[in-house]
Parts: C-alpha cells; sequence; structure tokens
C-alpha cells in the first residue's frame, strides 16, 4: 500500500471528466500571490456548493472529519462564521461524538478556526479540552502513538494518525490546554526510532522564517541553516514491525513525521520536565531527526509535486512541516512557491482540486492555515513590489522595507504579543498608510496594544486618540469609543432603521467622530425629518462634528450660513446662532412637508 490509511484519501477515485485550467508561468511573487487569491477565490466559492449536498447526505464512515475538515478550511479561507451553511455543519458536528483519531483531531482544528473567526476561544474551549484528553487516553501505551481509534490492539499504531493526534494536541497546546510532559517524550521516542534512514551523512540546507523585523527591512540577519545529516524518513507504518511494505519512507508520511517531531519537540523544550538530562539527550536526537527529515525533502521535493495520488494529502502535510519548523525553502526548493503552483495548475474549471477532500487539503495549503496555530506567528508579506494592492482586504498596507504588503491586523496582533520596540516604526507606517475612512476599525487591535507602561502602549495611546479625537483618554475611554462605534455600525447594518432610532442614537451618543458617522448616514438615507435635530446638535464643542452638520444642514436647505474663516468660539456662535434662526423660520413649513421623528 503506498498511501497511509487516512480516511479521507478513500475519495481519490472520483471521477476526472473536468479538464483541469490550464496553468500560466508564474513570473514574480505578486504574481504567484495574486494567482493564489484567485486560487483561494474559487475554491472556497466550490467547496461552498458542495457543502449542501455533503450536509444533505453525510457519509456513514468518519461523518465528523468529513464535514470537519472542508468547514475548517472554508473558515481558513475567509468564509464567514455565519455563512448559513457553515452554521449548518457546526449544528451537525454538536450532535455527535468523535471517537475515532481523525475525526477528534479534524474537530479540534475545526474548534480551532472557529475560535479564531469568533476573536476568542471562550465558546469551544471547554470542548477542546474533552478532545484533547481523549487524545491523551487514546495514546498507544508503551509505543507513544496513535491508531484509528483507542482500544486498537497494542502496537497498531501509524503515522497517518500519529500526525492528526499530535496536530490536535498542538491545537490544544495554543489554547491554554496542559498536556503531560511524558506523552511528549513517547511520541518524540516513537518518532526518532521509527526513522528510516537512507544513504550516508550529506550536505544539507534549509532556510529558516527570518525574524519580521528582518523582512521588513529594519535588520539583517542569516536565515541559513547548514548541517549533515543523511536523508531519513517515515513510511505509514513503523519498520520496527517487520512490515516493509508500509514502512519505507514516502513524501506525505515523511512531512507528517517532521511535523509531527516538531510538535513534540517544541513542547518537551517549554515543559517541566526540560531540565532532565534523559530528555535534553532526547531533544538533540529529535533535532538530529528533523534535520535528516529535512534532507530527505530537500533530495525528493519532486515527490512533493508530482501527479500522483496523493498529490493533495503531501502538500498538505508539506505544509505543516514547513510552517510549525518555520522552514521557507527546504535546500533550493522554495516550498510554499512551489507547491502553490502546483496547485495553481491543478485547479479545475469548477474552482475544486477533485473530490471535496482534495479541494480542503488544497485550500489548507494555500492558506498556509497552520499559520493560525501560532498564536504569535509573524503576519506574511504578500507581494512583490508592484505598488498595487494585491487584494480586496483592506486591511493590506503598502511597507516600504519591505516592499510589499502586510496585514495590519495581523502586524498588530503580532506586536501585542511579542511587545518589540523595533517595530513601531513599521506600526506607525502602517496606520498612517491605512485608508482614511475605515481607519477606525483599528481600534479594538490597537487597544490590544494598551498593556502595563512600554513604548508599545505610549504607540497605541497616540495612535487611539489620532482615530478617535478623543484627547489624553483613559483605556476606558477609548473602549467606551469603541463601543459606540459597534453601536454605530450595527445601526448601518439595520434594514428596518428608521430616523427615529437614528435620532435617539445619535442623541445617546457621545464620541463626536461615531455621531458625525450617523449623520453621514441620515444624509445617505436623506431623512430630512432630522434637520432640527442636527441644528440642536450644533452646540457640540467639537469643531469637527460642527462642520460635518454644517455641511448637512447646508445641503439640505441651501440656505447661504457661511462656515466662519476661523476656528473661533465666537465665529462659530454666530454660524450657530444663524442656524437656529433658520430653524425658527422655517420649521413649521419643514416638518409639514417632511415630517418629525419621534423620541
Amino acid at each position: 500500500m503506498n498511501l497511509p490509511a487516512f480516511f479521507f484519501l478513500c475519495c481519490y477515485c472520483c471521477s476526472s471528466h473536468l479538464l483541469a485550467q490550464a496553468a500560466q508561468p508564474v513570473a514574480s511573487r505578486a504574481e504567484l500571490a495574486t494567482g493564489v487569491r484567485e486560487a483561494i477565490d474559487k475554491g472556497k466559492a466550490e467547496l461552498l456548493r458542495r457543502m449542501e449536498s455533503l450536509l444533505k447526505n453525510a457519509p456513514s464512515d468518519y461523518p465528523i472529519g468529513r464535514v470537519a475538515l472542508p468547514t475548517a478550511a472554508l473558515l481558513k479561507s475567509g468564509v464567514a462564521l455565519e455563512e448559513p451553511r457553515i452554521q449548518a455543519a457546526i449544528t451537525r458536528l454538536e450532535t455527535l461524538r468523535p471517537e475515532k483519531t481523525y475525526c477528534i483531531a479534524c474537530n479540534l482544528i475545526l474548534l480551532d478556526s472557529i475560535a479564531h473567526a469568533k476573536g476568542d476561544n471562550s465558546t469551544v474551549r471547554a470542548r477542546m479540552c474533552e478532545l484533547a484528553n481523549q487524545l491523551v487516553a487514546a495514546q498507544t501505551p508503551h509505543q507513544g502513538g496513535w491508531s484509528y481509534e483507542k482500544g486498537t490492539r497494542r502496537n497498531a499504531h501509524d503515522f497517518s494518525n500519529v500526525q492528526f493526534a499530535a496536530l490536535g494536541l498542538q491545537i490544544a497546546q495554543d489554547h491554554g490546554i496542559s498536556l503531560p510532559d511524558d506523552m511528549f517524550a513517547s511520541l518524540a521516542l516513537l518518532l526518532v526510532g521509527a526513522m528510516t534512514t537512507e544513504g550516508e551523512p550529506e550536505p544539507g540546507r534549509v532556510s529558516v522564517e527570518a525574524p519580521l523585523e528582518a523582512r521588513l527591512g529594519l535588520t539583517r540577519v542569516s536565515t541559513a541553516r547548514v548541517f549533515r545529516a543523511a536523508p531519513g524518513g517515515w513510511g505509514y507504518t513503523d519498520p520496527r514491525k517487520g512490515k516493509a511494505d508500509h514502512d519505507k519512507p514516502y513524501a506525505s508520511m515523511t512531512a507528517a513525521g517532521v511535523s509531527s517531531l516538531a510538535i513534540a519537540l517544541n513542547a518537551l523544550r517549554k515543559g517541566r520536565l526540560a531540565s532532565q538530562p534523559s530528555i535534553r539527550k532526547l531533544i538533540q536526537q529529535g533535532d538530529r531527526a528533523l534535520e535528516s527529515g529535512y534532507v530527505w525533502i530537500s533530495n525528493r521535493f519532486d515527490e512533493f509535486v508530482s501527479d500522483r495520488r496523493e498529490l493533495y494529502y503531501a502538500l498538505y502535510s508539506l505544509e505543516k512541516a514547513g510552517d510549525l519548523c518555520k522552514v521557507e525553502c527546504f535546500g533550493s526548493h522554495d516550498w510554499y512557491a512551489e507547491g502553490a503552483m502546483k496547485l495553481i495548475e491543478k485547479q479545475r474549471m469548477n474552482g475544486g482540486w477533485g473530490t471535496y477532500v482534495d479541494t480542503s487539503l488544497a485550500l489548507l495549503f494555500l492558506t498556509r492555515a497552520t499559520r493560525r496555530i501560532e498564536a504569535v506567528a509573524p503576519p506574511a508579506i504578500l507581494t512583490g513590489d508592484s505598488g498595487k494592492p494585491p487584494a480586496s482586504n483592506r486591511d493590506l498596507v503598502f511597507i516600504a522595507g519591505a516592499k510589499g504588503f502586510i496585514s495590519v491586523f495581523a502586524l498588530l496582533e503580532y506586536v501585542s504579543a511579542t511587545r518589540k520596540p523595533a517595530l513601531l516604526p513599521i506600526c506607525e507606517e502602517a496606520v498612517r498608510n491605512y485608508a482614511p475612512d475605515w481607519k477606525d476599525e483599528l481600534v479594538p487591535h490597537l487597544l490590544r496594544l494598551w498593556a502595563g507602561s512600554d513604548r508599545v502602549t505610549d504607540f497605541a495611546k497616540r495612535a487611539l486618540a489620532e482615530i478617535t479625537g478623543v484627547e489624553q483618554g483613559s483605556r476606558e475611554a477609548f473602549a467606551q469609543w469603541e463601543k459606540e462605534r459597534v453601536r454605530a455600525l450595527a445601526l448601518e447594518a439595520r434594514a428596518d432603521l428608521d430616523s427615529s432610532t437614528l435620532s435617539r442614537a445619535i442623541l445617546e451618543l457621545q464620541a463626536p467622530r461615531v455621531k458625525s458617522r450617523l449623520v453621514s448616514l441620515a444624509q445617505r438615507r436623506d431623512w430630512r425629518n432630522m434637520a432640527g435635530l442636527l441644528v440642536a446638535e450644533l452646540e457640540t464643542p467639537s469643531l469637527e462634528y460642527r462642520r460635518r452638520l454644517h455641511g448637512v444642514l447646508t445641503l439640505w436647505s441651501d440656505s447661504a450660513v457661511a462656515i466662519p474663516l476661523r476656528d473661533t468660539a465666537a465665529a462659530w456662535a454666530e454660524v450657530v446662532k444663524a442656524w437656529r434662526d433658520w430653524w425658527t423660520l422655517h420649521s413649521k413649513q419643514w416638518e409639514a412637508r417632511y415630517g418629525a421623528p419621534q423620541r
């Protein structure tokens, strides 16, 4: 058997009547980024379409995994959590109890996606803890692996089940769930002992992910790691069991072994047993085994991108190995660029890659979904130096030092977690370059930077004051501003909003810039029956808010009340008086024509 006994792979005998989409040569990273975005957009549309049938006729074997994996892929591809088919899938899964390793792990992958979509894990953490404990209990005694489910005969573990169990446990750890160190020690011992080396030691080289400061042009660091190691990998089964047809190393299982070993070693380094001599020795052995895996992947990289039956699972496993080990290039191979180009080439006219499982795995590779597992992973730089925005995502801004675009949301999240002052010049550039009409949506991200007394908090205070107009405000004042902004957004989204509701909100809110937003909404709806309220609101001390009110009243009334040339209290007092006089003169006629909002 040449494929891992991974339950999803039974779908690879799908029909092939759809013609593959012809690939265009990718000449630059900017073009690759564009191709990837287009592939993701088409792929998630096709996968969403398939979800309808999948939910209607859910397979009886591994139903949780078969629903959870595509749902997670859709969420990681940017589909909204509120999308009806996503909600239907989540509701379906809540009625099922996962018992098999694949199903438990895929459920954890989905819960992680839900937590990221919501911005917190409060609603899913208890379930994550329960599932993680199931994986802990299912580890094969004295062997350190996993099989299809707890209770399978001893020594029945395989490295596909091991891979998914390890990924599920990594997710649990990243959500603050404590797991036993000896479990990871057993896993590391299993993987080190089960590796098959092929040939003599030879030079190896990987390019590791540079710190964000270096990728943004702030510092220079060497990202090359050079070593000597014999190529080594894993098959589906443990070679010490004597099943030669299953235990020879191949692409997907070698990448799975690398990612699983990296998870175990990272856990041991952070655990309470890290100082024990036996654990230090195990970590050293594991690091050498990782280097052997790197050499194997470098030497046989073509196996990851060849037109074979397990292409999508191999690339899925490669993404886990590359991102969990923070490797950008195995030898001379830029694994993400080459894998992405292969997927762009193989994408079909309908947007999918074959079965819904293939499509899910392809999307998980293209979105580099494992980056979501690491809480403080640095954001990606998405394009080359074309100077044109790479996507419709408005949180992407061009950073000169990086010669590319970066997500401001991801940048601020990273700085919030790492507190690196060296990144503040980039943060200032990113906030400065953010679209002015949408800059207020940075407020919740900046509030998360406010922690204690340091340079990062000082930056957050300055940026918040600039965006909100609240000068020398406390964190509570800025948080209250954000609550009012959220209320304004909810009003804008209401299909049943009327002028009376909007008028009451303007009277109740305190933040001038938020109130200005609602006045603009009244202008767009042409609710001229609110004119009297706008005249009364001119008593505000905020010059910015006064200008907005004056502008709308001028547009509605064609009045000749001129805006003052100088922003003095006396000048504005004259303007306010002029508008009050206008309203006194015209209010009855105005309300007879346009009505008045109920308050």
